[in-house]
């Protein structure tokens, strides 16, 4: 089991890091390499954060609420950009018409 969740989820960042690679170049064509350097400043900046601060929440207020308040913290992200996903797809409609 462990074999296939560490196979599936370096392909799933593989896939990822791949098509968004892809789509920057695609984007910036006469800048690819600093477009590039930019998106992997993000990418493990995304990474490495939320780790670093969820390990000092935890030394400060224990392991498990610490991954609850980051468990929180990540369904409050995905909410707003779930509504702001939402409020975007409304206004093209709205453009449309």
């Amino acid at each position: 089991m462990v074999l296939g969740t560490a196979l599936t989820s370096a392909s799933g960042y593989g896939f990822t890091y791949q098509s968004s690679l892809s789509e920057i170049s695609m984007l910036a064509p006469e800048n690819t390499a600093r477009a590039n350097a930019g998106f992997f400043i993000y990418a493990y900046s995304g990474f490495t954060i939320p780790v670093i601060a969820t390990d000092g929440l935890a030394d400060g207020i224990g392991l498990v609420p610490a991954k609850a308040n980051f468990s929180a913290v990540q369904l409050a992200c995905l909410a707003s950009l779930a509504l702001a996903w939402r409020s975007r797809l409304d206004g093209l409609e709205g453009a449309e018409a």
